[in-house]
C-alpha cells in the first residue's frame, strides 16, 4: 500500500489521483510522447538548457516544443536537476509557456515576452526539420534585440552533427 503524505498531513484523494496520473510520464517520459527511441540529442539540449533555468521563475521556451522538446519532458528534466516539488506542480508553474503560435509582430512579441522573467531560445529551432514552425526563427532574432532582456547564458550543443545554440535571456 502506498500512502502519500504532505508536510501538512495526508494528501487528499484528488492529490493522490493527480500524482498517480503523472507516474507514467515520470518513469518513462519519452514514451509518453513518442513511439521511437534514441533521444540522446534531445535529452542533451534539454539538460543543457535546464542547467540555466531558475525553476522558481516562469519561463518561455522557443524552439522545438512541438516535436523535439515536449513541455512535460522539459519540466521533468528540470525537476531531475533541481528537485523542488513545485517544478512538477502544474498549478504552481502555470506561467510557463513552451509553445507560442504564429501571428506576432516584433513589437507584439516584445510585449508578450515582458510578462516573463526568463526566455529560452533554441536555434536552429528544431532538431528534425518542421517547416510549419519556421516562424520561430524570427523569435530567435527578435529576442537577440529585445530591449527588455539581456542574454544570461549561451551554450552551443552539437546535435546530429549540427550546432544548436541555447540562449537564456533574463529580463533587464
Amino acid at each position: 500500500m502506498l500512502r502519500l503524505v504532505s508536510a501538512g498531513g495526508a494528501i487528499s484523494q484528488f492529490g493522490v489521483e493527480r500524482i498517480a496520473s503523472r507516474i507514467p510520464i515520470w518513469t518513462s517520459p519519452y514514451s509518453a510522447f513518442r513511439n521511437d527511441h534514441g533521444h540522446d540529442d534531445e535529452d542533451l539540449v534539454i539538460t543543457e538548457a535546464c542547467g540555466f533555468i531558475d525553476p522558481k521563475l516562469a519561463f518561455v521556451w522557443f524552439g522545438g516544443v512541438v516535436d523535439d522538446f515536449p513541455p512535460p519532458l522539459i519540466r521533468w528534466k528540470l525537476y531531475q536537476m533541481k528537485p523542488e516539488r513545485f517544478v512538477l506542480d502544474r498549478d504552481a508553474s502555470a506561467g510557463d509557456v513552451t509553445m507560442v503560435d504564429v501571428g506576432y509582430t516584433e513589437l507584439g512579441f516584445q510585449e508578450m515576452t515582458k510578462a516573463y522573467p526568463q526566455i529560452i531560445t533554441i536555434a536552429p529551432n528544431y532538431i528534425r526539420p518542421n517547416p510549419s514552425r519556421n516562424f520561430e526563427r524570427e523569435y530567435v532574432q527578435w529576442m537577440s534585440r529585445n530591449p527588455y532582456f539581456r542574454a544570461r547564458a549561451k551554450k552551443p550543443v552539437d546535435v546530429h552533427g549540427g550546432i544548436r545554440l541555447i540562449t537564456v535571456y533574463e529580463r533587464n
